[in-house]
């Protein structure tokens, strides 16, 4: 059924329960009463619906560069559609675990109480990332994994799984098979070595997992291990898989340390590692590992050392000692977003608070020893946000330097329109519009001509740049400066992103071209070098060129480096 179909077979659903309603308490009305509140229902059913139409309507629109404005407009909306919504729904997530966060931290993110009335702009940051979250994970389970690593076994479980389980579980690898290739890994290859606390505050410049909050780090295409990780859990969540952060309480540390991530199908708890960019295996049968596995095997763990180059972090004894941390985003635990879940249907459906009631039961059934609590990441990152957005509205090296690292994805440029189509699966040309694979190519501007922009009148009308009537000509000089940099970066970033989406579209040739040739031969690419050998040693792999697989993990020195190790040790049996 049709979207709009559907939406108008909601309003005369709503109508005719209300004129139900009044003429079952109405009876003794006379006719004219009785039509005054027909035509208030249907007013009201139709005023409900059109506001949530709007609310969909622009967060469709939303842009990282128009996303001030649009959020304004879809603020708007939701307060109009929150005076006559039904309000009974409650939030699912337990005061007892909103109250583990700090009341500072609480105040600080402009966090709501349940009964607050109003929708904040962060609610509204908050439906935007989960809307392009959803429409990301839904292409993401609709193509095959493509890890031979794991298909073998994946074929086993679907013979012995009920059909919901093997779902979950196959769904899991795909989203995370996803999040390691197309968010590259930043910080150290011997990051593996050490444990980080679990943050909290203050919050720094340098801190761990909380400087881009989940749509920035898709977005980009890169961040640490926890954003990484959060790429991951934020894409599950969306597919209504159950997730946790595990940490560890070791005697050596007051802090928990971070660890890795666990996904639950039925009472099994699968381990998802980002820094490595593998889920834990058992090292005979190279097969994914549950918790329950790792804490009663030792060998588990102890064989993802790499000899001679890498001690991993985690010793077999301290895996006894987990410590289970649920993921929340502020906006997500309010009552506000209980009732928006459930009025949102169809394709607009999105999953906005997840019900963590029942796997916080389960853990506590499997796992009595252990802690559950509401992990405080997401909150701080918000709170980062807030201090980001603050410091930009000042000239200082902090904005010049931002600027220079994600301008390429605040402007109306083809990259950042190309990576928008890209991430929401809109990869080919349509009648109407053009896609992510041509989008990319427009970005693709001759060096001449990007080398001429400042000084030749002919490049800036080429590629319709004018000079402001308000500005002045050494301020339009300096913007088609910044501007010049801004393209160059920008046909570097669609060159990689091209051969991310030729792997995505099984095209692997094509993949060699862009990631050999324009990535990892052009010296001024570094920043993708590491992550191009990897996508490249991953198409090697697809199409059974297993040595030259094994030789491109083995150039790497990179974050992603023990990782590639552990492939290239499965690879090679």
């Amino acid at each position: 059924m049709a979207v709009a179909s559907y939406r108008n077979s909601i309003i005369c659903l709503s109508s005719l329960c209300a004129i139900t309603a009044i003429m079952i308490v109405g009876c003794d009305d006379n006719s004219q009463d009785r039509t005054r509140r027909t035509e208030q229902a249907l007013n009201s059913a139709r005023t409900k619906s059109d506001a949530l139409n709007d609310v969909t309507r622009y967060l469709s629109q939303m842009t990282p560069l128009n996303r001030t404005k649009v959020e304004m407009e879809v603020q708007l909306h939701l307060n109009k559609w929150w005076q006559t919504a039904d309000k009974s729904e409650r939030s699912k997530i337990s005061a007892d675990l909103i109250d583990g966060v700090p009341p500072d931290l609480r105040s600080q993110t402009e966090f709501a109480l349940a009964n607050e009335t109003q929708f904040n702009v962060w609610d509204v940051e908050y439906l935007y990332q989960c809307r392009l979250y959803r429409q990301l994970s839904t292409w993401i389970v609709e193509r095959p994994l493509k890890d031979s690593l794991l298909l073998g076994w994946l074929d086993e479980q679907s013979k012995t799984l009920p059909p919901e389980k093997f779902a979950q579980l196959e769904q899991a690898f795909k989203l995370f098979d996803w999040s390691v290739r197309n968010i590259i890994l930043q910080g150290s290859a011997k990051d593996v070595e050490t444990l980080v606390d679990d943050p909290r505050k203050p919050i720094v410049d340098s801190g761990t997992g909380y400087k881009y909050l989940p749509w920035q780090t898709i977005l980009y295409a890169r961040g640490d291990f926890v954003e990484r990780g959060r790429t991951f859990t934020a894409l599950a969540q969306q597919r209504e898989l159950q997730t946790c952060w595990l940490a560890l309480r070791l005697p050596s540390s007051p802090a928990a340390k971070l660890w890795t991530i666990g996904v639950w199908v039925g009472d099994d708890c699968y381990l998802f590692e980002p820094k490595l960019g593998l889920p834990i295996l058992d090292p005979e049968t190279a097969t994914p590992a549950t918790l329950a596995q790792v804490q009663k095997d030792e060998r588990i763990l102890r064989r993802l050392d790499v000899p001679g180059r890498f001690d991993y972090a985690v010793n077999p004894g301290d895996a006894a000692k987990v410590e289970f941390l649920l993921e929340i985003e502020p906006s997500a635990a309010t009552d506000r977003m209980a009732v928006l879940q459930g009025s949102l249907t169809g394709e607009d459906r999105l999953w906005l608070q997840p019900d963590w009631a029942p796997l916080k039961e389960k853990i506590q059934r499997l796992y009595p020893q252990s802690p559950v609590a509401l992990w405080q990441v997401p909150w701080l990152a918000r709170l980062f946000a807030i201090d980001v957005r603050d410091r930009l509205q000042m000239n200082s090296p902090f904005t010049a330097q931002y600027i220079i690292e994600h301008a390429v994805w605040y402007m109306e440029t083809p990259a950042a329109l190309a990576r928008l189509k890209h991430l929401s699966g809109q990869f080919e040309n349509t009648f109407d519009e053009r896609g992510a694979l041509a989008t990319y190519m427009d970005c693709r501007l001759p060096d001449e001509v990007i080398d001429r922009l400042p000084e030749d009148p002919d490049a800036q009308k080429e590629l319709a740049i004018p000079r402001l009537s308000a500005e002045s000509m050494d301020e339009y000089k300096s913007r088609l400066q910044q501007l010049q940099i801004v393209f160059r970066q920008a046909k570097l970033d669609a060159s990689f992103l091209l051969g991310q989406l030729h792997y995505e579209l099984g095209n692997y040739a094509d993949v060699e071209g862009w990631m050999a040739k324009r990535t990892i031969g052009n010296p001024t690419a570094a920043k993708w070098h590491a992550a191009a050998r990897y996508t490249l040693a991953r198409a090697y792999q697809q199409t059974g060129k297993i040595s030259e697989a094994i030789a491109a993990l083995n150039e790497d020195e990179s974050p992603m480096e023990a990782g590639n190790r552990l492939r290239v040790r499965y690879l090679s049996r």
